[in-house]
């Protein structure tokens, strides 16, 4: 027998530990020579003496479902970790974007707060804080359907007490 044949029926194991691998090894029905490639990336990612206790803490009927669970591993080791690179390369995107609005929105407000003074008066403080149209009349944007709340002057709040009768006319002033 020449030395090509014999490393191919030696199980991926025996061939790791450079011991020759007879018919009744404990491991070679689990770990084939074709799989070699899957072994040794299985290998690179969880290490010889891991497989090794991983193959030993399972019963012997469960051996084959482990065996194959390790060789997948190993053959989709590579694509798992590219998959968490582009993953992470996504994460770190979308915070720069949200990180770019962040700054993008402060700058916004630092520039508005320096060049229009915000108005603190009685009179564009109307209802709740929010500020309202002081101009009195009918409002052009009432035509284009847009709300717009009117300010009343003093005057005309005076025309509204006429109207009422006495009797109402005492209960507003309470």
């Amino acid at each position: 027998m020449n030395e090509g044949n014999k490393h191919a029926r030696v199980c991926l194991l025996c061939q790791c530990h450079n011991r020759h691998c007879n018919n009744d090894c404990e491991y070679g029905e689990f770990f084939k020579p074709h799989r070699n490639e899957d072994f040794q990336s299985a290998l690179r990612s969880l290490g010889l003496s891991n497989i090794m206790s991983m193959m030993e803490s399972v019963e012997t009927y469960d051996r084959q479902g482990a065996a194959n669970s390790i060789l997948s591993q190993g053959r989709d080791w590579q694509r798992r970790q590219y998959g968490r690179q582009l993953e992470m390369g996504e994460e770190i995107s979308s915070f720069k974007r949200k990180a770019l609005f962040a700054s993008t929105f402060m700058t916004f407000c630092r520039y508005y707060a320096k060049s229009v003074p915000f108005p603190i008066t009685s009179r564009s403080y109307k209802m709740n804080g929010i500020l309202t149209a002081s101009e009195s009349g009918e409002s052009s944007n009432a035509s284009k359907g847009k709300q717009v709340l009117i300010e009343q002057s003093d005057s005309e709040d005076n025309d509204d007490m006429e109207d009422l009768s006495p009797n109402e006319n005492a209960r507003s002033e309470e």
